[in-house]
């Protein structure tokens, strides 16, 4: 892997998650008064993006 790729997965990929995951954390902070909220949303942000990534790579398949 070239210099240039590992830059890539740097700052796309490592930072990129970061981001995202402080994103989720400062929403559901802010839902934290009603846990049953909380965790509902916890649980549907991260289900609905494993369905995303699925979904993607069915249709990325077929082409």
């Amino acid at each position: 892997m070239n210099i240039e790729a590992r830059r890539h997965f740097v700052v796309t990929g490592v930072l990129g998650g970061f981001t995202t995951f402080s994103a989720i954390a400062v929403e559901t902070l802010k839902l934290t008064p009603n846990p049953l909220i909380s965790i509902t949303y916890v649980v549907a942000t991260f289900a609905i993006g494993v369905m995303a990534t699925h979904f993607g790579t069915l249709v990325s398949a077929r082409r």
